[in-house]
């Protein structure tokens, strides 16, 4: 009977400890009995399981539940368009949901839900300068393409590119800046989720950003998922952007991977010892004589120790392109950087300096290239606002 006793103690004492939320919600011109979603990203699935639901009344509904810890969930009500966001934690939280625009929902209640609610208007001022911009020019646009004036629809494609390359930066800025100056709240982390999504992140950034979060963040499920992502990431990946380095040419002077880049770039980690390398080296000459008038650069990374072999083995083997080396055999930090532990090894860039292919030979690189450089050469037929291309007619 004690152990009994013991056990419900236990239960009890447990269910007191759990933290519980409560979500107050308010939607006006919503008719009663209309369906209210509260959803989550099941993060081992990757798709959204519903949590809850509830109905308005008199133009409120309720959520209540456990939260061990802040997790971000999603607020769907039928007839209106879009989801809403709540961080659900502990505590009272409140939402007015505002039917025409969930982007201004006014999410209290909580740090992590204020919080929200303040990065959420920073960030829906800037992405209305786009909505701004497309609205003042909407006439202008259905006119041009009454006309078919493929000068005034090019340009104020041009112009609309442009203003979003802007807000993308001024958005990351923001998020950057957010992170910084926000190292307790559950957002920085979700943000910082989100950045590791990019092609073109700068990983090492987004692991400093990581390392100086609160500790209570990086215990979270999403916490966690980062932290075994950038793991993950220390060996460089197809679809990321290729770390920058920098190493003394045959002159000795620094060489940088970012001044190297071209429509196409190969890095060849090499080095006069190595007989396979030496023995692919006549492909790689070939590859640049035929297209690096078109695109190709190419950057040539030794691990050799010696610098006169390594200099000798350039000259003897015809390596024209950019040559850089630490002479630092196995231990040279852009091979451990890359995660090298075998050469010849070769890494293929994007105009961009994404990786897009690696360890590729002989004629597998070659048609690599030769695919890379020939999209590169495709015309990017412009997308007017609110239509499709205009048809090209002979």
């Amino acid at each position: 009977m004690k152990k009994i006793f013991s056990l419900l103690s236990l239960s009890v004492l447990l269910l007191s400890c759990s933290k519980g939320y409560v979500i107050h919600g308010t939607v006006d011109g919503v008719p009663n009995g209309t369906r209210v979603i509260l959803e989550r990203q099941q993060q081992s699935l990757g798709f959204l399981v519903t949590v809850d639901s509830a109905k308005v009344q008199d133009g409120h509904f309720t959520f209540e539940g456990k939260a061990a810890e802040p997790a971000l969930y999603q607020i769907a009500i039928d007839s209106v368009r879009g989801k809403s966001l709540v961080i659900v934690e502990e505590g009272d939280i409140s939402i007015k949901v505002n039917k025409e625009n969930v982007a201004l929902n006014k999410v209290s209640g909580t740090y992590n839900n204020d919080e929200l609610t303040a990065f959420g208007s920073k960030t829906a001022a800037i992405q209305q300068k786009v909505m701004d911009f497309q609205k003042a020019n909407n006439i202008v646009m259905k006119e041009a393409r009454a006309k078919r004036d493929t000068a005034t629809i090019n340009r104020l494609f041009r112009e609309n590119r442009a203003l979003k390359n802007d807000i993308n930066k001024e958005l990351l800025a923001l998020q950057e800046d957010y992170t910084d100056k926000h190292p307790k709240s559950f957002i920085s982390v979700i943000l910082i989720q989100s950045a590791m999504s990019y092609p073109d992140a700068d990983i090492a950034k987004v692991r400093t950003r990581f390392d100086n979060l609160d500790s209570s963040l990086k215990k979270t499920i999403v916490g966690k998922n980062v932290a075994k992502k950038l793991e993950e990431l220390k060996s460089i990946n197809i679809g990321r952007k290729a770390p920058d380095f920098s190493a003394p040419d045959t002159t000795g002077k620094n060489v940088a991977l970012s001044e190297s880049l071209g429509a196409v770039t190969i890095i060849d980690f090499w080095a006069s010892w190595c007989p396979p390398c030496r023995k692919e080296n006549p492909n790689m000459v070939a590859l640049y004589k035929e297209f690096h008038d078109k695109g190709l650069n190419i950057i040539g990374v030794s691990l050799d120790k010696d610098a006169a072999k390594w200099k000798e083995a350039i000259a003897k083997d015809g390596l024209v392109w950019t040559q850089i080396s630490n002479l630092k055999y196995w231990d040279d930090p852009i091979a451990q950087k890359y995660g090298v532990e075998s050469i010849p090894a070769t890494f293929v860039l994007n105009q961009y300096g994404v990786v897009v292919a690696k360890d590729l030979s002989g004629e597998a690189l070659r048609q690599k290239v030769a695919k890379l450089l020939d999209k590169k050469k495709q015309p990017m037929m412009p997308f007017p606002m609110g239509g499709k291309a205009l048809e090209n007619k002979k």
